[in-house]
């Protein structure tokens, strides 16, 4: 567990790409700072925080009147995080897609979305649940198709324009796509006994974010 009276403040210099990862069982912001880009200089590369908590625990005792969940970020103090922001975080589906499409048409030059991140397509039927969640196995930035990891589940309706002049000049109904994925992630580790997962923050104090995953 890591506790922070002073500042951690992750890496980025002129030239420094390396990605960095830190991994602990929690962090507790208690009289500290947590660093990780700023407003005028966002975090340009990589940057993972990997929260492991206890094995066999679900919840810790962080202080005497402190308790909180496995795998958690506990903020007193302040909190500072700023990725990259995509210059398109959704775009619409190009061309309809049947259950078990294994690509998806998009714009072209999509520069931001990159091979291994998470993408969501949103339903374009009449049931409410039926989206996907997927990964960008590649992509071909001059015709904008996305290869994806998994096969579809769902049909999703796509045209190459909207659908406005069609349904009252204000509804595009063309499947959503969503890029999930972010320079600056907050994940959690599943490998305790109890499989919980997910990266969890809990502030009472400041906390400025911008382009973080977690």
């Amino acid at each position: 567990m890591i506790t922070l009276n002073g500042r951690l403040t992750f890496k980025q210099e002129d030239g420094f790409k390396d990605a960095l990862h830190l991994r602990c069982k929690q962090l507790f912001i208690r009289q500290g700072e947590l660093i990780i880009g700023t407003s005028d200089n966002r975090f340009a590369t990589k940057a993972t925080i990997t929260l492991f908590g206890e094995y066999n625990e679900r919840t810790v005792a962080y202080s005497n009147s402190i308790y909180a969940g496995n795998k958690l970020i506990a903020n007193l103090n302040l909190i500072q995080m700023y990725g990259t922001v995509p210059a398109k975080q959704m775009v619409r589906l190009l061309e309809e897609v049947k259950a078990g499409a294994e690509s998806i048409k998009l714009d072209a030059g999509l520069s931001d979305w990159l091979v291994g991140d998470k993408i969501w397509l949103a339903p374009t039927s009449y049931d409410a649940l039926a989206s996907d969640y997927n990964t960008i196995k590649a992509i071909d930035q001059n015709t904008g198709v996305v290869t994806l990891e998994t096969k579809l589940k769902h049909y999703h309706f796509g045209a190459d324009r909207g659908t406005e002049g069609t349904y009252n000049d204000v509804v595009d109904i063309r499947c959503e796509v969503v890029l999930l994925s972010r320079n600056v992630r907050i994940v959690g580790d599943n490998g305790d006994v109890n499989k919980d997962w997910g990266g969890q923050m809990v502030t009472s104090d400041f906390l400025e974010a911008s382009g973080v995953e977690r």
